[in-house]
């Protein structure tokens, strides 16, 4: 298993706002964390990853036998099986008012191997600067949709009600254990 996580710094919320916040957030980090396992994750298993995300190289002798075994040289990826089970669709995402969890089901030497640690895992959910920018408005929409549609469940109108760039800072894709 390998578990993503996406976390907000909170800014401060007037106290009428905070059950409405909440919800919306909740939502939203869900939303966010989806829309990276389809939109970024994919790019990790291309051939450029390893220049986009930094990645540790591999010695000569692994990518010459990679490549001869398998016909290709792109990273994180031997067979292909850990590319598939991580972009099946999360197994579970449990999210609190200030970070989601994403549960992926991977093949367990991705998490627990041995041979390099932790690194393919870390490799795996690394984001870029221009991702993270990326996923910042994606979650500032989603939330802000959210927010909209939960005040008007609850037939309160907010005509100066803030914006989650009032209230949130989003740091996505801080891996945790």
């Amino acid at each position: 298993m390998l578990r993503v996580s996406f976390t907000l710094e909170t800014l401060g919320i007037a106290d009428d706002l905070a059950p409405l916040h909440k919800k919306a957030t909740q939502t939203a980090l869900k939303k966010t964390a989806s829309y990276w396992q389809k939109e970024f994750l994919p790019l990790h298993f291309t051939p450029d990853a390893a220049r986009r995300y930094n990645y540790k190289p591999r010695d000569a002798p692994y990518q010459r036998r990679k490549l001869r075994q398998k016909g290709h040289n792109r990273p994180l990826v031997w067979s292909g099986e850990t590319e598939r089970a991580a972009m099946r669709k999360g197994r579970r995402q449990k999210a609190g008012d200030k970070a989601v969890n994403l549960i992926l089901r991977v093949p367990f030497y991705i998490a627990n191997n041995f041979a390099v640690g932790n690194q393919l895992e870390f490799e795996m959910t690394k984001t870029t600067p221009a991702e993270r920018v990326a996923l910042s408005a994606f979650f500032a929409k989603a939330y802000d949709k959210e927010r909209k549609k939960l005040a008007k469940k609850e037939k309160k109108t907010e005509t100066s009600s803030p914006t989650y760039r009032d209230l949130v800072r989003f740091s996505p894709a801080k891996r945790s254990r």
